[in-house]
């Protein structure tokens, strides 16, 4: 059965058991961005921020090498921050679902999408750690080379993840689609 939605259009009517559904997934959603939120202020806002010198390679070096267990911290925020958008994708679609099946769907899909892309972009991270730490020795490499190697890193670590921001920015788009804003903006 289908009841016609206030924004317009028409929802599914909802059961008992998905309305409990649909409660656990909003407060899912709720708590892991909140937990996002923070992993973010603390991984790009204080740790990456303060380690990372642009255009100077030798003092960002400096900084991960005397700052390394921050550095991982850093590193474990962002693995977070995926783990969480991950559940927030499989949250939304949960909670939107009813509204409009389809489009609640691509918008999971680009979120999760998102999440990959992030994955990816951490990897770099991780090379940087690999690189600033004694675990692998690269004897025919000259410091400045090994620092001009950690700032390409974090560059595509930044690269990588701006792209991913675009489709982050697509789901965003997807599931605003039936809020008052886009009835406001389209009237």
């Amino acid at each position: 059965m289908k009841i016609k939605s206030p924004l317009g259009g028409y929802i599914k009517a909802i059961s008992e058991k998905d309305l409990s559904n649909q409660r656990k997934s909003a407060l899912t959603a709720g708590i892991s961005l909140i937990i996002m939120t923070l992993a973010s202020f603390f991984s790009y806002g204080f740790v990456h921020g303060n380690l990372v010198v642009q255009g100077d390679a030798s003092a960002t070096f400096n900084n991960i090498v005397s700052s390394n267990n921050l550095f991982k911290g850093e590193i474990l925020g962002w693995i977070i921050i995926m783990i969480t958008d991950i559940l927030v994708a499989w949250a939304f679609y949960v909670f939107l679902e009813p509204i409009n099946q389809k489009l609640s769907l691509l918008g999971a899909w680009l979120r999760l999408t998102y999440s990959d892309i992030l994955g990816v972009s951490i990897l770099n991270l991780i090379v940087v750690l690999l690189l600033t730490g004694n675990t692998i020795d690269f004897p025919s490499l000259k410091i400045e080379q090994t620092q001009a190697f950690i700032m390409l890193f974090l560059d595509a670590f930044q690269l990588i993840w701006s792209m991913g921001l675009v489709v982050f920015g697509g789901h965003l788009v997807i599931v605003s689609y039936r809020t008052r804003f886009w009835d406001m903006a389209t009237a």
